[in-house]
C-alpha cells in the first residue's frame, strides 16, 4: 500500500486509540450501544494485516449469521473500508486476502468444540466480537494460537507482539469471566479459578459510551436509549459495566442482595435434625458441588424466626474422575479422619477419612450422567460406588426441568425463602450473569459453557429436587412447649404428663371375640 496511509480511511475516537496503543496482550472495549466497538476491533484487525506481512487474524462471533451481519458488513461498506485496502474477499471462505500477503478471516464459535477448527493456524491478532457470548474455554483455547515467530517483523522492523481483543456490551453469560479478568468501574481484576499464571498487567481495558462517538451521538438516538427501562437503559446510555441487562435474576443483584439473600453463616441458626442435601452438575472440565439444608432467619415482619433454604458449601473439581471426585466430596463434609485432634473437617489430604459425621440424606446429580458410559459404567455409577464406601449417599437423577426449576428459584428469591452463604463466592458471583434466553426462551436461562452455567445448572437440580424440612425431635418438641409455660405449676403439671407419656409401656388390648369352638350352641 504505498501510495495510501492508514490514516486515509481511518482516524480513531479517542478511546478507540487508546485500545490500539495499548500493548497488553488482552484488550477489552466495554461500553453501550453505538460507543464505537465494533469498528474498533475491525480495524485493530485490518492494521494488523496491512503492518505485518504475511500474517494472519482472525475475528470470532458466535454464530455464522452474526458475523456476516456485523463485522462484515462493516468490512464490506466502502465508507469503513474503501476497496484499495485488500486485494480480494472470498464470501464463501468468509476470508479476505491482502496485497502483502496477509490474511483476515471471519468466523463463529457457538459451542465449545467450535473453536478446535481454527487450531491450525497462528494468528498475530484475534478478535471476540460481542466477547460476553462466549465461554471462558473458547478464550482459554484461543490464548495459545495468538502467536508468531520470533523473526516476524512488521513495516518498520519491530517484533511483533500477538494479542487478543474483546469488544462487547456489559452483558451476557460470559459476561462473568471477562469483568473477573479485566475488573470493572468497581470491581477489581483477579484471576479465574484454576488458572495457573495471572498478571494484572497483561489485561487493559477501555470504557466507553454513545457520548464518546460524535457520528452517533445525536439528540434523536439518545432518545431513544433514554426511553429504554431498567438494567438496559443503564448499559445502552452508560456502558454500565455492573449491572446485567436481562438477568434471570434481578433481585439477586450486588448492592441489593446482601443480608437478604446473602448472609454470613453466623447470622443463621441451624439445627442438627434437618437434613443436607446435594446438587451437582457434571461437567468434563468443572464439576460444582453444592450443599445445601434448612435454616432459621430471624423474622422482620413478625418476629421470632422463619425457616429458609440455605446453599452452605461449594465445591468446584476440576478435571476429576467420579472416583477422585468422590474423595473430594467425603473430604469436604464434615468427617473424622485417622488423627483425631484435626477435628470435623481434615484438609490434610495425607490423613485418611474414618467415617463422615455430617448426616448428608440426597445426592441429586446430573441426570444425563445415568446414561452415558465410560467403561461399561455409568459416571453416577462409578460416583456412587466410591461415595457408599464412605457411607454417603448415592446419586440420584435431578429433576431435568429446565424452566420450572428457574421458576422455582425466582419465587423463593421473591419470598426471601432462599439464602447463599458467604461460603460460596462462586455460586454468588454466578447468579448475577444468567440471562434470559431471549428471543428463544425467555423463560430459560440462556445456556453458554462456562463454570458459571455449571454452577447455577447445581443450583438449580438442589433447589428443584429439594427435601422437605426435617422431623423435629420429640425431646425439643417437648422443652419448647414446656417454655412456652410461664406459670410454674402448670409447667411441672405438663413436664410430669410428658414423662409419663413417655415412659408408659405400650398399651396392651383384651380381645374380647371368640373362637369358634368356645361358643356354646
Amino acid at each position: 500500500m504505498p501510495q495510501h496511509q492508514i490514516t486515509d480511511f481511518y482516524i480513531p475516537l479517542a478511546k478507540q486509540d487508546e485500545y490500539h496503543q495499548s500493548t497488553a496482550p488482552y484488550r477489552l472495549h466495554v461500553g453501550g450501544f453505538g460507543s464505537g466497538k465494533t469498528l474498533n476491533g475491525l480495524m485493530e484487525a485490518i492494521i494488523t494485516c496491512l503492518l505485518v506481512p504475511g500474517c494472519s487474524c482472525l475475528i470470532l462471533r458466535t454464530t455464522s449469521p452474526d458475523i456476516q451481519n456485523t463485522v462484515i458488513r462493516k468490512f464490506l461498506d466502502e465508507k469503513f473500508v474503501p476497496r484499495w485496502v485488500y486485494k480480494s474477499y472470498n464470501k464463501n471462505e468468509k476470508i479476505a486476502y491482502f496485497e502483502n500477503g496477509s490474511q483476515l478471516r471471519f468466523g463463529y464459535c457457538q459451542r465449545d468444540e467450535d473453536v478446535m477448527q481454527y487450531l491450525s493456524t497462528e494468528y498475530a491478532y484475534i478478535h471476540l466480537e460481542e466477547a460476553g457470548e462466549f465461554s471462558y474455554r473458547i478464550f482459554e483455547v484461543l490464548v495459545g494460537r495468538a502467536r508468531l515467530s520470533t523473526e516476524v517483523k512488521d513495516l518498520y522492523g519491530n517484533a511483533v507482539k500477538t494479542s487478543i481483543g474483546l469488544t462487547t456490551n456489559p452483558f451476557g453469560n460470559g459476561w462473568g469471566w471477562i469483568s473477573t479478568l479485566f475488573g470493572t468501574a468497581k470491581k477489581p481484576k483477579g484471576p479465574v479459578k484454576g488458572m495457573g499464571r495471572y498478571d494484572p498487567s497483561d489485561y487493559f481495558r477501555v470504557h466507553s459510551t454513545v457520548k464518546d462517538n460524535p457520528y452517533i451521538y445525536t439528540p434523536e438516538y439518545v432518545k431513544k436509549l433514554e426511553s429504554m427501562t431498567g438494567t438496559l437503559r443503564e448499559q445502552a446510555l452508560y456502558g454500565n459495566e455492573d449491572v446485567v441487562g436481562g438477568q434471570m435474576y434481578p433481585q439477586f443483584n450486588t448492592g441489593q442482595h446482601e443480608g437478604v439473600h446473602v448472609m454470613e453463616p453466623n447470622q443463621i441458626r441451624f439445627r442438627s435434625y434437618e437434613p443436607i442435601w446435594c446438587g451437582s452438575d457434571w461437567d468434563s472440565k468443572n464439576w460444582p458441588v453444592l450443599w445445601l439444608t434448612k435454616g432459621w432467619i430471624p423474622d422482620k415482619i413478625h418476629g421470632g424466626l422463619r425457616q429458609v433454604t440455605v446453599a452452605f458449601r461449594e465445591l468446584v473439581l476440576e478435571n476429576m474422575n467420579p472416583v477422585q471426585a468422590a474423595d473430594a466430596i467425603a473430604r469436604a463434609c464434615r468427617h473424622q479422619c485417622t488423627h483425631n485432634d484435626c477435628g470435623d473437617v481434615c484438609e490434610n489430604p495425607a490423613h485418611a477419612i474414618k467415617r463422615v459425621t455430617e448426616p448428608l440424606k440426597r445426592f441429586f446429580f446430573s441426570w444425563d450422567r445415568f446414561i452415558r458410559h465410560e467403561n461399561n459404567h455409568t459416571v453416577a455409577q462409578s460416583l456412587g460406588d466410591r461415595l457408599a464406601k464412605y457411607g454417603l449417599p448415592r446419586p440420584q437423577a435431578a429433576d431435568k426441568s429446565r424452566v420450572d426449576g428457574w421458576s422455582l428459584i425466582g419465587q423463593m428469591f421473591d419470598l426471601d425463602e432462599l439464602v447463599v452463604t458467604t461460603d460460596c463466592p462462586q455460586l454468588i458471583a454466578a447468579l448475577p450473569t444468567l440471562i434470559r434466553d431471549t428471543p428463544n426462551d425467555p423463560e430459560d436461562v440462556k445456556k453458554i459453557a462456562s463454570v458459571e452455567d455449571d454452577l447455577a445448572d447445581s443450583f438449580r437440580y438442589a433447589v428443584k429436587s429439594y427435601l422437605p424440612g426435617g422431623k423435629k425431635p420429640q425431646a425439643l418438641a417437648d422443652a419448647e412447649a414446656l417454655d412456652r409455660i410461664l406459670d410454674p405449676v402448670a409447667q411441672k403439671i405438663r413436664a410430669y404428663e410428658q414423662w409419663v407419656k413417655r415412659n408408659q409401656g405400650p398399651k396392651t388390648y383384651q380381645d374380647s371375640r371368640a373362637l369358634p369352638w368356645m361358643v356354646r350352641k
